[in-house]
């Protein structure tokens, strides 16, 4: 980006998998945005679902559109985009989420008014209920809201200046976690996110296809991974915020699962007894 930043070209980058419907509905809203971006580059994960229906969008939009040669996941997908962007700020945004028309607007405002920001997060509309909006209220990204975890946006509100995207990129490995972990290292950077304190998108959730729901239906033996991101920061974290970290991961609603057990020795093995009880008391105790 140039010292002014007085004009500033936004690379748009839409991950989708198995969803053209939803996509269709993401890039609608990007076109409706009151700043036009620079471009908009789609990465498709090698979906099994025809994308054809919506293919004359994406060319009527001019839309850089990429397909994986094989599903890798999503932290690959937004690599990839990375790589292909070619703009001062990349903005992501998941396929099933639709920003507010005055979403780049805003983000560039900010980016406006603060000269040292690497980046941006905002807060989320519900799009099953428009009454909920989830907002923190904080103006910055901090190292010890972010030991609570993830408690500003998913993807879908996140912007980065590209040359800090590049340095930074995601972690391929993980399953669960990535815009957590993603923050985590920028901040660890000592670079400054600014976080918009209103709702500029709508947020989809309990989507059957999600992380959020296929933890509903996976055992325990196959949730280890899960924990990775965790465990990488376990140092940064420190040991309290690693315990509680990992209780909220493997435990929160462990009432409604079935293997309510192999959940709780699970979280025994990775923080030790004490502390799981701990959690578990605070929860069946409200």
């Amino acid at each position: 980006m140039n010292n002014t930043r007085d004009k500033i070209k936004f690379s748009v980058v839409i991950t989708t998998f198995d969803r053209p419907d939803y996509l269709a509905e993401s890039l609608a809203s990007v076109l409706k945005q009151r700043i036009p971006p620079f471009e908009i580059i789609v990465i498709n994960d090698h979906s099994t679902t025809r994308y054809e229906p919506i293919l004359d969008k994406l060319n009527a939009a001019n839309v850089r559109y990429h397909v994986n040669d094989k599903s890798y996941g999503a932290n690959y997908s937004r690599n990839k985009g990375i790589e292909l962007a070619r703009g001062d700020v990349i903005a992501f945004l998941d396929d099933d989420d639709i920003w507010f028309p005055e979403y780049l607007a805003s983000v560039e405002q900010t980016y406006l008014n603060n000269s040292q920001a690497a980046g941006t997060t905002c807060g989320k509309r519900l799009m099953h209920d428009h009454s909920i909006d989830v907002v923190n209220k904080l103006n910055e990204v901090q190292e010890d809201e972010l030991r609570l975890g993830n408690t500003y946006c998913g993807m879908s509100g996140v912007t980065v200046l590209t040359s800090v995207a590049e340095e930074t990129l995601f972690d391929e490995q993980l399953e669960n976690g990535q815009d957590w972990d993603f923050f985590v290292r920028i901040v660890q950077a000592g670079r400054k996110i600014i976080n918009i304190t209103a709702p500029l998108f709508f947020y989809r959730v309990n989507l059957y296809s999600g992380i959020s729901a296929r933890v509903k239906t996976i055992r325990p033996s196959a949730a280890e991974s899960r924990l990775a991101s965790s465990v990488k920061h376990k140092t940064w974290l420190g040991e309290k915020a690693f315990n509680d970290r990992v209780a909220k991961q493997l435990l929160e609603g462990v009432s409604k699962r079935s293997h309510k057990f192999g959940w709780i020795a699970l979280c025994i093995k990775f923080i030790g007894l004490k502390p799981t009880l701990i959690f578990l008391f605070s929860r069946f105790s409200k």
